[in-house]
């Protein structure tokens, strides 16, 4: 028997985006705006009851774990280019023939933590080398929003298959609890 016979078959993980953090940072902005008068016209996500940065939370991914320790090294990394490990990954939008979207659109499978920590650092509640983002120079902003930051979309739509690949890519941080 071969190798490839004994290990399971790779799992399709989509496709990895070059993106910036400018990128996440709309997303959060226009989640802001559809919260403020949440209509369907507006609505570009399956519904949550949690989101960070605009993307909702799915149900099977567990509370937010990090310190504000953790939350301020993880923004210093990304101004000091190191590297952060994996893309945040999400799931693909898609449409129901009415237009809204489709079930399982647009979900943060894994990245919660890493997200959370730029929403909050936008919202002022932790400084970074002694700095609160309002305190950024527009310039210094703008330098911020272009750093990459990648994206892997997934395409599956089956919920079993998205919480596996969850709990197969959180093993290697925070211990989950009961």
């Amino acid at each position: 028997m071969s190798l490839s016979e004994r290990f399971p078959n790779r799992i399709d993980t989509g496709r990895s985006y070059q993106f910036d953090l400018e990128t996440i940072y709309r997303n959060f902005q226009k989640h802001l705006t559809w919260l403020s008068n949440p209509t369907p016209e507006n609505q570009t996500h399956d519904t949550s009851d949690r989101y960070t940065c605009g993307f909702p939370i799915p149900d099977f991914q567990r509370e937010p774990c990090w310190s504000v320790a953790q939350e301020v090294k993880f923004i210093e990394s990304l101004i000091l280019q190191l590297p952060i490990g994996n893309d945040y990954i999400v799931h693909e939008t898609g449409y129901n023939d009415d237009g809204s979207p489709a079930k399982y659109s647009g979900w943060l499978v894994d990245g919660q933590n890493r997200l959370l920590s730029l929403e909050k650092f936008w919202s002022n509640k932790f400084p970074v080398f002694g700095f609160y983002w309002k305190d950024l120079t527009r310039a210094e902003q703008l330098r911020f929003f272009k750093l990459p930051f990648p994206q892997r979309r997934l395409d599956v739509w089956d919920y079993d298959i998205l919480n596996a690949i969850y709990e197969q890519l959180a093993f290697g941080g925070v211990p989950h609890k009961k």
